[in-house]
């Protein structure tokens, strides 16, 4: 899949693929992969989907050092 936008904090990534789909991966010493509790890290990209919904739209992506921010058509995601 083509990405279209990536994004990166200090020790973790996120890349939109061109249909939408959310692909995270990097460190996750503070939840930022959103992965919920889990203080895994993922060294290999794995589809995103517990930020939104399935059919919600991707607006923007960004990381910060230690966070990541989604925004969809319906809202504002952390």
């Amino acid at each position: 899949e083509d990405i279209i936008a990536f994004s990166a904090g200090e020790e973790h990534y996120v890349a939109l693929g061109h249909s939408g789909k959310l692909y995270i991966f990097g460190e996750n010493q503070f939840q930022q992969l959103g992965i919920g509790g889990l203080k895994i890290d993922k060294y290999n990209p794995i589809l995103q989907h517990n930020f939104f919904t399935v059919s919600d739209e991707v607006r923007a992506i960004s990381c910060g050092s230690s966070h990541t921010v989604v925004l969809t058509k319906s809202g504002l995601y952390s």
